[in-house]
């Protein structure tokens, strides 16, 4: 639930300066675009985008892996 919120968070900031690219930590649950680790502490990766990066996507905003 405190993903989402920060999430939902970040979102209104985002809107309010009308930001249209993201730097976001490649891997990263949240953040992560495209690959994410499984969130088991297991050193595996998952194909598919964190918490974050998903909502933001669905934005329109231009997704840059770090």
């Amino acid at each position: 639930k405190k993903y989402l919120l920060g999430a939902d968070r970040a979102i209104q900031i985002i809107k309010q300066h009308n930001i249209k690219v993201a730097y976001l930590k490649q891997n990263s649950p949240s953040c992560g675009y495209g690959e994410v680790y499984n969130g088991k502490f297991e050193n595996k990766k998952i194909i598919r985008n964190g918490i974050f990066a998903e909502k933001i996507k669905d934005l329109g905003i231009k997704i840059i892996n770090i």
